[in-house]
């Protein structure tokens, strides 16, 4: 049944950094820029990566790896230091453009849903020129409560004027996945996101794995 549910979807709505986007540029030099200037030396992108869809504490407090330091300040100036440069080094993941208007030439709708809050999100979607192409973006502080709680993704539906049934969710962590469950949508997990080491997206129960952007059109029945 879900592989039927995703070729009769009307919405398909993608998670953001790891997902639909390479936000860790932007991210890992805002935060070790942060972490210079507090005198603290850098941390690997390998360390951060898989932290991101956890948060930008958790980004910081990887970095700091129990080294003495005022994480607080640390991540208030990794914050500032993003905000001011948001999309300088992000792109679309490869695929990702062909994905869309495919998407777009079939009739179907995008929309975004991330715990991201609305101040990051709605820069980063206007500089990648994606905010005039979706349906809806639900931001972290959109819902009354964040991923994996459903809230997000049932606004998102309720938004785009589209039953929960109809939607498909992309996205690169195992809290997409519950999301998505606890919505009743089919769910796909995007294997190329920010996977920390200990992460077997097999043993998340989506409904296909996704080694690349381009499987998500056959899936979706969109094949050119």
């Amino acid at each position: 049944m879900p592989a039927e549910q995703a070729r009769s979807a009307r919405l398909v709505l993608f998670d953001l950094d790891g997902t639909l986007a390479d936000t860790l540029p932007d991210l890992a030099w805002a935060l070790n820029r942060a972490l210079a200037e507090h005198g603290l030396t850098s941390a690997a992108d390998d360390v951060l990566r898989g932290c991101v869809s956890r948060g930008a504490r958790a980004m910081t407090q990887a970095a700091l790896g129990g080294r003495d330091g005022d994480g607080e300040a640390v991540l208030e100036r990794f914050l500032e230091l993003y905000q001011d440069n948001i999309a300088v080094r992000s792109r679309l993941f490869c695929g990702m453009h062909r994905v869309l208007d495919s998407i777009d030439a079939a009739g179907l709708g995008a929309g975004v849903v991330t715990n991201k809050l609305t101040v990051f999100t709605d820069p980063l979607l206007r500089h990648l020129a994606l905010d005039g192409r979706l349906r809806c973006v639900v931001s972290g502080d959109t819902a009354a409560r964040a991923k994996p709680h459903p809230d997000p993704l049932l606004h998102a539906a309720l938004a785009a004027n589209v039953e929960p049934p109809r939607c498909v969710y992309v996205g690169d962590a195992r809290g997409d996945v519950i999301a998505s469950r606890a919505a009743g949508m089919p769910v796909a997990a995007a294997c190329w996101g920010y996977l920390d080491a200990g992460d077997d997206p097999a043993t998340w129960r989506a409904d296909i794995l996704l080694r690349e952007p381009a499987q998500l059109l056959d899936w979706l029945g969109l094949v050119d």
